[in-house]
């Protein structure tokens, strides 16, 4: 059987988990810098707390300090994590698809559309940590919700109240998606009766007991977190152009969903009409509803907010569910045909062995071809030149850069680590203020060693504070 034919028939977990595999592989064994939300994790994930100036939420703070008491800092503890969420996360989508969609092949096609929407096919990979955790929150939420609605007993309420907490644990917007969720389900009688059931005091007391101590945490912090979130997203109360703000969210949301709806531009000519079961189909009305709401909230958050940029990755709380949504217009008596099944296929194959592609060079032979960028900084490469002599004669090592700090708790578990710079939420105790080593990327000695990489050369400047009885 050829892999073309394997690859359309088999189990969708079975391939995906041998996907996963090679991008791990790829991760773990040929970089191990840490990107920007990776040293994030090292910075914070140091200690338990109930929140961390990041600003998000600390749920995958509290993942990473576990994966590193058992398997220690580096990028192993962080990708095995990762792609251990990313696993879970399809596994659902995997069986959301079963329970939704009677027709095996729509279940193929649902479950291989989220690898044509950059989120999915390239972004997961590359620096989501929190996002990936919000991702699997949604699925969860939808899940259990679907359940519900098939079934009111109190353990699924129970349930739903855990997802809920899980989703607000794991990115604050969660907040975007569910209330669109909740709002959207009133006007379903399905999931409107699972609202009103009184049973559903269990998801708020479950809810409230679970979020309690982070959302005391949050309200006695809640100006600097507002004030870091407002940095990072660039939204500004002011004077607009209301026509640009709409056409750079509209290009987020087409963005988003790029290049998932071109094969089905070829199919676009065979739909004659809407599914026959649309009026039996209480998820497809649900979501109608939840896109129809969130398209009136973008026409009025366009006119009160500035937009300067939408990133795709943002509109993951929103945009997730779509593949559900867009695949319930098939009609799958007389629109799926095989030819366009495999063709479809066919083009997911094409995409992800492209991007497996990219980031093994990108990884490996990046840097020779010109493009050098924090995946492969060589870091720990240049930390490791440091003269031997000269570090057996320090217990302590500070500086004033991130990469160096974050990368340096990967080798120098002996020494005594600090950081002369904001947002580091610890201070160590530093014995012997008169004698330390310190590592700088200025250029404020002559003392350096260094890595070539690609045209450029990545220096790391050490000064000593004892060279003379240091011996």
């Amino acid at each position: 059987m050829r892999f073309t034919e394997y690859f359309t028939k088999a189990n969708p977990l079975i391939f995906f988990s041998v996907y996963l595999l090679l991008h791990f592989l790829i991760r773990v064994s040929l970089s191990d810098t840490f990107q920007l939300d990776d040293r994030e994790q090292v910075i914070h994930s140091q200690i338990l707390s109930l929140g961390y100036m990041m600003p998000q939420p600390p749920l995958y703070g509290w993942l990473s300090w576990l994966f590193f008491k058992i398997f220690g800092v580096g990028i192993f503890s962080l990708t095995l994590l990762k792609y251990s969420l990313i696993y879970l996360t399809f596994f659902f989508i995997h069986r959301l698809t079963q329970k939704l969609f009677v027709n095996q092949v729509l279940q193929k096609i649902c479950f291989y559309s989220f690898l044509l929407m950059p989120s999915f096919f390239w972004h997961m990979h590359q620096g989501f940590t929190h996002t990936i955790l919000l991702g699997l929150s949604i699925i969860l939420s939808v899940y259990v919700f679907n359940e519900l609605r098939r079934s009111q007993t109190g353990l699924n309420y129970f349930f739903f109240g855990v997802v809920i907490a899980l989703g607000f644990y794991s990115k604050y917007s969660y907040l975007i998606f569910f209330p669109l969720l909740i709002i959207s389900a009133l006007f379903v009688k399905e999931f409107r009766k699972v609202i009103l059931d009184k049973k559903i005091s269990i998801t708020l007391i479950t809810v409230l007991i679970l979020i309690s101590p982070h959302l005391f945490w949050l309200l006695t912090n809640i100006e600097a977190i507002n004030e870091m979130a407002s940095k990072r997203l660039m939204i500004n109360k002011t004077e607009l152009n209301y026509l640009e703000n709409t056409l750079n969210i509209s290009s987020g949301l087409i963005g988003f969903i790029f290049p998932l709806i071109i094969p089905f531009i070829f199919l676009s000519k065979r739909l004659k009409n809407f599914n026959q079961k649309f009026s039996e189909n209480s998820f497809f009305k649900l979501f109608t509803v939840f896109y129809i709401i969130l398209l009136a909230n973008i026409l009025i958050l366009s006119a009160l907010h500035n937009f300067p940029m939408v990133k795709v990755r943002w509109l993951h709380p929103i945009m997730m569910m779509f593949p559900f949504w867009f695949i319930s217009f098939i009609d799958t008596k007389e629109d799926i045909t095989a030819v366009f099944y495999k063709r479809f296929m066919i083009f997911v194959l094409f995409l992800i062995t492209i991007v497996l592609g990219v980031r093994f060079v990108q990884n490996s032979y990046g840097p020779e071809l010109g493009y050098v960028s924090r995946v492969n900084t060589p870091v720990i490469e240049t930390l490791k030149k440091l003269p031997n002599k000269m570090l057996r004669c320090y217990d302590t090592i500070i500086t004033d850069d991130y990469d160096i700090y974050t990368h340096s708790l990967t080798i120098f578990e002996d020494k005594n680590l600090y950081i002369d710079a904001p947002g580091v939420p610890f201070r160590p105790e530093i014995k012997n203020e008169d004698k330390f080593l310190f590592l700088s990327v200025s250029n404020d000695t002559q003392n350096f060693v260094s890595t070539k990489i690609g045209s450029d050369t990545y220096r790391i400047y050490y000064s000593e504070t004892s060279k003379n009885t240091c011996l």
